[in-house]
C-alpha cells in the first residue's frame, strides 16, 4: 500500500473517531509512514539526464568554439586573398601608369624643366615674328606657354605621347588659339615648316631624333637642348647657367 493509502485512512479514521492515537502519545499515521524513498531505477534515470546534460553542455561549447575557429580562419582567408588580389592589380597598374605618363617608349619620360630656368630659356631662345616653334616632348607645356608670352605672334605646337601630361597641357592652356598640344610620338610629326625646336630629351633619344632633323628641319631652323647634346654633332652655342644646380646647367643651341 503507498503512502497515499496512509493517509486517506488517516483522515478517514479522524473524522469517524473511532480511533485516536493522540490520547496514548501515539504519532500521527503520516508521520509514521513517510513517503518512501526513490527507488534505484529512478536514481538511475536522474544520473543518466543530468549525464546527458552535461555531455550536450559540452558539446555545445565545443560546436561554439569551433564556429568561432571558422570564422577566424575564414577571416583570414579573406585577408590573405584581398593581399593577393592588391599583389596582382598593383603590377598592370604600374606599367600602365607608365603608359599613361611616358607612353610605350621609356626614354622620354616627362620630367619638366625646372622653374629657376624658366627665366634663362626665355631670355636666350631667340623666336622672330610669325615663327613656328615645336616642343618635343613638351609634358604640361610649361616651356612651351612662357616662350608665347615672349612672342605671341608665332605658332606653338607641342607634341607629346603621354596621357596624362598631355591632357594637363590641353586643359592648362585651353584658352589660348596659337598654342595647341597633340597627343603623338615625335618621330611620326613632319618638322618642314618648324623655325625653332625645343628639346629636353635624354642623349641617346637625341641621338636617334638627329637624323629626322637633318633630313626635314629647313636651312636656318634653330634647335635648342636644354642639358642634353647629341653625341654626333657639336654645339653651335653653349649658353650657361648657374652650374651650382641640379639641372637646367647648360642650353646647346644647333643651327641646321
Amino acid at each position: 500500500i503507498g503512502s497515499r493509502s496512509y493517509v486517506f485512512l488517516a483522515r478517514k479514521t479522524n473524522e469517524t473517531g473511532s480511533q485516536n492515537f493522540s490520547s496514548d502519545g501515539e504519532k500521527n499515521i503520516c508521520d509514521r509512514f513517510p513517503p518512501s524513498a526513490p527507488s534505484n531505477r529512478t536514481a538511475k534515470v536522474a544520473q543518466l539526464v543530468e549525464h546527458t546534460l552535461r555531455k550536450g553542455r559540452v558539446a555545445s561549447s565545443i560546436l561554439a568554439f569551433g564556429s568561432l575557429l571558422m570564422q577566424i580562419i575564414f577571416f583570414i582567408f579573406l585577408i590573405i586573398a584581398f593581399c593577393i588580389s592588391l599583389i596582382i592589380s598593383f603590377v598592370p597598374i604600374v606599367f600602365i601608369g607608365q603608359d599613361l605618363w611616358y607612353g610605350k617608349k621609356k626614354n622620354a619620360p616627362f620630367v619638366p624643366a625646372p622653374d629657376v630656368v624658366m627665366g634663362d630659356l626665355i631670355a636666350h631662345i631667340s623666336i622672330a615674328p610669325d615663327s613656328v616653334v615645336y616642343d618635343l616632348g613638351s609634358g604640361d607645356g610649361k616651356v612651351l606657354r612662357a616662350l608665347y608670352e615672349k612672342n605671341k605672334t608665332g605658332t606653338f605646337v607641342g607634341i607629346e605621347r603621354g596621357v596624362i601630361p598631355h591632357i594637363l597641357a590641353c586643359i592648362k592652356h585651353r584658352t589660348i588659339q596659337n598654342l595647341s598640344f597633340k597627343r603623338k610620338d615625335f618621330f611620326d610629326i613632319h618638322l618642314s615648316d618648324a623655325n625653332v625646336v625645343v628639346l629636353y630629351l635624354f642623349p641617346e633619344l637625341l641621338d636617334a631624333l638627329l637624323p629626322k632633323l637633318n633630313t626635314e628641319l629647313k636651312a636656318g631652323a634653330v634647335v635648342y637642348s636644354l642639358d642634353f647634346q647629341f653625341s654626333e654633332r657639336k654645339p653651335d652655342e653653349v649658353i650657361s647657367f648657374d652650374q651650382t644646380r641640379k639641372r637646367g646647367k647648360n642650353l646647346y643651341k644647333y643651327i641646321f
